[in-house]
């Protein structure tokens, strides 16, 4: 004796499929009618960022040491130092730049990761490079304005020979 409920759930389930193979395809053919829709397109111009050096980074003047040592300014210019810098107390300090941009547009700044300083033959590396942003990002004001101050830790060798050192060091501002 067959079970009455078979052949009535064995129907449902063809229904089922039949309606959903050709119901499926009956709304996916249309009638013949177009459709239309419009896009957007849209363009902001702004105008190119500008980097003005104002302040050169100075480690200012430092007794040659029997050991090595580092020199590190803040971009706020507070310094730190594992050298004796107390007969040369001043000229250190943070390098600034003036930055201008679009106003109230938010931009990245990408600082090295090191540069050396030369004097003839004989060098010295700055590294920990830092600005006064947030990880990088700030913003313009509202006339399109940011003084960027940028500081650095100079490595001194022991009995680094004597001479006037110079470098140079490349940052980069892009908008976001």
């Amino acid at each position: 004796m067959m079970n009455a409920a078979l052949p009535l759930r064995l129907l449902a389930q063809i229904g089922m499929a039949a309606f959903l193979l050709g119901g499926g395809c009956l709304a996916a053919q249309t009638t013949g009618g177009q459709s239309r829709a419009s896009g957007t397109a849209t363009a902001d111009i702004v105008r190119p960022s500008q980097i003005e050096p104002v302040q050169d980074l100075r480690f200012g003047t430092i007794v040659r040491p029997a050991a090595g040592g580092t020199v590190a300014v803040a971009p706020n210019g507070a310094v730190t130092s594992t050298l004796d810098l107390s007969q040369f107390p001043g000229n250190r300090g943070a390098a600034r730049f003036r930055v201008k941009g679009d106003p109230n547009r938010l931009f990245v700044t990408f600082l090295p990761t090191s540069a050396t300083l030369a004097s003839g033959t004989n060098t010295m590396l700055a590294d920990q490079f830092r600005a006064n942003t947030s990880f990088g990002f700030a913003g313009f004001d509202a006339a399109g304005n940011y003084q960027l101050d940028v500081g650095a830790r100079l490595i001194v060798g022991g009995n680094q020979p004597v001479g006037d050192y110079r470098g140079t060091f490349d940052l980069t501002v892009l908008y976001l």
